[in-house]
C-alpha cells in the first residue's frame, strides 16, 4: 500500500518535477532530499509561479502561426491547458506541426491524462527527462 501511494505521489509531482528541471538547467536527477528542499524553498517557488504567470498574461496563441513563433522562441516550458482557451484548433496544428522534423522542440504527453496536460518543451539546452513510463510521446517538431 505505501509504494502505490508513493508511485502515485510521483505521478502527481512529475510534471512539477520536470519543470522544476528546466527552469534551474538541471540535466541530473533530482533526489527526494533535493525535492523537499526546493518545495520548501518559498521563494524559488514564488518565483516559478511568477515565471509562469508572466508567460500566460504575455503569450496569447490564437492561431497556427502565433503557435510556431511562441515554440520556436520559447524559453520554458507551454501548456497546453493555458493556450487552448483561446485557440481551439491546437489539437490538429501540433498534430500537423509533429509531421514536420526538422524543428528542435519536442512534445511530451504524459499517461493517463488529458489533451490539456500536454507540456511543449525547449529541446535545445541540456535537459535530461527520468526515464519513465509516464512519459509516452516524444515528438520533434
Amino acid at each position: 500500500m505505501i509504494r502505490k501511494i508513493t508511485s502515485l505521489v510521483k505521478k502527481a509531482n512529475l510534471c512539477h518535477l520536470e519543470n522544476i528541471r528546466y527552469n534551474l538547467n538541471l540535466n541530473l536527477e533530482i533526489c527526494d532530499k533535493s525535492k523537499k528542499k526546493i518545495f520548501s524553498n518559498q521563494n524559488f517557488v514564488f518565483k516559478l509561479k511568477n515565471k509562469i504567470l508572466t508567460f500566460k498574461q504575455q503569450k496569447t496563441i490564437e492561431s497556427k502561426t502565433n503557435l510556431i513563433y511562441a515554440i520556436k522562441n520559447s524559453t520554458e516550458s507551454i501548456h497546453v491547458s493555458d493556450v487552448i482557451k483561446n485557440y481551439f484548433n491546437i489539437k490538429l496544428d501540433l498534430l500537423s506541426l509533429v509531421k514536420y522534423t526538422e524543428k528542435e522542440r519536442i512534445l511530451i504527453l504524459i499517461k493517463k491524462k488529458n489533451f490539456q496536460n500536454l507540456l511543449i518543451f525547449p529541446h535545445g539546452r541540456n535537459y535530461i527527462f527520468a526515464s519513465t513510463e509516464d512519459l509516452i510521446n516524444w515528438h520533434k517538431i
